[in-house]
Parts: C-alpha cells; sequence; structure tokens
C-alpha cells in the first residue's frame, strides 16, 4: 500500500524520486520523515526501550522478590496455582502466606536464567 502513495514509477510517483524508495519497500516496514539530524533519530531510537514481560530463558536483569504482604494479597483460590510454580505457600487464618513465617522470597536473581515458572510468577 505504501509502494502505491509513493508511486511505482516516475509517472505516479508523489514527489519526485520517491518511485525509488517504493522498490526496496517490502515487508513490514515504515517510513519516518523528520526534520531531526540523522544523529538525533539514531540516538532517540537507541535509548527507547519498551517494557515486555519475561520470557523463559531471558536473563534477568534484576532481582526480584515477592513480600509476605505482596502474596496476601491474593485470593486463596490462587494457593494451588502458586503451589505449582514453586512458590513455597500455605492458607493462613483466610489468607496466603509464605510457609514457615517467612517475610519473603526471592523469584529471580539479577544475571541468571529465568525458568517458565519464574516467568509466570513474574506476572502475577
Amino acid at each position: 500500500l505504501l509502494q502505491i502513495a509513493l508511486g511505482r514509477g516516475p509517472e505516479d510517483e508523489y514527489s519526485d524520486n520517491l518511485h525509488k524508495l517504493s522498490k526496496i519497500l517490502s515487508g513490514s516496514v515504515g517510513v519516518l520523515c523528520t526534520n531531526q539530524s540523522a544523529s538525533d533519530v539514531e540516538e532517540y531510537f537507541a535509548k527507547l526501550a519498551v517494557e515486555d514481560f519475561a520470557r523463559a530463558g531471558a536473563i534477568a536483569p534484576r532481582s526480584v522478590s515477592l513480600t509476605k504482604e505482596q502474596v496476601e494479597t491474593h485470593p486463596v483460590s490462587m494457593v494451588e496455582q502458586f503451589r505449582k510454580l514453586g512458590l513455597p505457600v500455605e492458607v493462613k487464618n483466610g489468607r496466603v502466606s509464605f510457609i514457615g513465617g517467612r517475610e519473603e522470597w526471592e523469584v529471580c536473581k539479577e544475571g541468571k536464567e529465568l525458568s517458565v515458572e519464574q516467568c509466570k510468577i513474574l506476572v502475577h
């Protein structure tokens, strides 16, 4: 569609020489038009980072621990799901808590590879 908008040849191009650009556009691409310098644009995109959910096999960028207070906010119905993921939890006085009165549990360590279970815990 972008090729058609820019023009496929000299006779139907929107502006001079745009048909040359349209020939190299294919697949999932876009065109950025700006009055900024190339170095400014490159610097902007170099700094641009979009946060995403953790994926199995990725390296943990930081250590993450769950506190007793964070676990208590979840409904009791999630206890079995947490246990399947390896969290040492139990139901105590109608609330989810760590087994043995632990105050926190380390989900992952910085620089270590994430497992499937760790990623699922991080989503919750």
